[in-house]
Parts: C-alpha cells; sequence; structure tokens
C-alpha cells in the first residue's frame, strides 16, 4: 500500500512542478526526478491525472491571454499586430495560401521512365537570330 501512497504523492509534486513551470513537461519531470516516458504513462494510464494536466494548460493559456490583453492595452504594436492576425483572420491575416500537388507513384514512376511531361520539358534554344560575324 505504501507504493499507492507513493505513487500518488510523485503526481501530486508533478503537478506542482508542472504548475510552476508553466506546462513544460521536461522542467517539470527533471524538478522530481523522473522520465518523460513515466509522464505520459501517467497520462494515459490515469483519467483524473490527464485532466489536472488539461486544467494547468488552460490555466497556462489564460493567463497568456490576459497578459496580451495588457499589452494591446498599452498599445504595444507587436501585440496588437498577434491579436488581430489570430483573432479577426478574414481581415488582418498575412499569410498566403500556398496549394502543393504531391505527385502520385505513377507519375513519378512515368518522369523516371520517360522524363518530364511536355509541358515542363524545356524548349531548345533558337541560335538562328544570333548575330554572326
Amino acid at each position: 500500500m505504501s507504493r499507492r501512497v507513493t505513487k500518488v504523492t510523485q503526481k501530486e509534486h508533478f503537478l506542482k512542478a508542472y504548475d510552476n513551470s508553466m506546462g513544460n513537461v521536461s522542467e517539470a519531470c527533471k524538478a522530481i526526478n523522473i522520465s518523460r516516458k513515466t509522464f505520459y504513462e501517467w497520462c494515459q494510464n490515469n483519467e483524473k491525472f490527464k485532466e489536472k494536466i488539461n486544467e494547468i494548460d488552460e490555466s497556462f493559456i489564460d493567463f497568456a491571454e490576459g497578459q496580451l490583453k495588457k499589452n494591446v492595452k498599452r498599445g504595444i504594436q507587436k501585440a496588437i499586430e498577434f491579436t488581430l492576425t489570430n483573432r479577426a483572420r478574414d481581415k488582418y491575416s498575412n499569410t498566403q495560401t500556398v496549394e502543393h500537388k504531391v505527385p502520385d507513384v505513377v507519375e513519378v514512376v512515368h518522369y523516371i521512365q520517360q522524363g518530364p511531361p511536355p509541358e515542363i520539358k524545356e524548349k531548345p534554344i533558337d541560335n538562328s537570330n544570333t548575330n554572326k560575324k
């Protein structure tokens, strides 16, 4: 039975360390001398522990949002830009969407066997218009 008490106490110590580190798993694991693997096993096998981790994460996000709001009120440009680009993306997005087509296996095999398709092949250089001396 003492083993169970030790594990519960260890998890409680971890939760305090995790909260103090603002959700940094590595830092909290070091603080109580456990591996990251142990932490992830605790999360996987103990739903209450996982819920407490999620509560700490949400609390940190709330804290960060509060700090962001303070900086927006102070007129700090980076905070204003961050808020607008993340909360009003349709108006203030500074990113572009680029679609990339990933070739399928048939296209790759065809390219390897026969070279690039006609629209990609280089056109021959026309030397007829060069000045001859």
